[in-house]
């Protein structure tokens, strides 16, 4: 039962999650404007997650991936008040909890011409670390 506990508050301290497609970030390099096709874009990255077409015939593919990761100290400090009662001490205080946040966003858009052919492309990387105390 007591490790089960602990195992269980291990796992929520550390916590990830995601959205969008996550795309090979490394093949951005192999996209040559006036020579790399929607064809081979899509063999590159996949299926983007949106496609604009604009009026003059040529369009846009967009990729995008989030992720988060969060380290909290608050199961760890229930888990040490748990097994403080259970040990019999009642004079176990209330402690100050950390959680730690990193989110990562991956943007790419690919601006094809009007005959399928790579135009241009813009690629950011925004990463927030951001810190709570509780």
């Amino acid at each position: 039962m007591f490790c089960a506990v602990l195992l269980l508050g291990l796992a929520g301290a550390l916590a990830c999650t995601t959205s969008g497609r996550k795309f090979d970030v490394d093949g951005i390099s192999g996209l040559e404007p006036g020579h790399t096709t929607e064809n081979q874009v899509r063999d590159m990255f996949g299926s983007p997650i949106s496609i604009r077409t604009h009026s003059y015939g040529g369009s846009a593919w967009t990729y995008e991936f989030r992720e988060e990761v969060r380290h909290d100290t608050g199961m760890l400090s229930r888990i040490g008040q748990w097994i403080a009662r259970f040990f019999g001490f009642r004079t176990y205080g209330s402690p100050v909890n950390l959680e730690y946040k990193n989110e990562i966003e991956h943007r790419l858009v690919v601006f094809f011409d009007d005959d399928a052919i790579v135009e241009d492309y813009s690629y950011e990387k925004t990463e927030t670390p951001t810190r709570r105390v509780y």
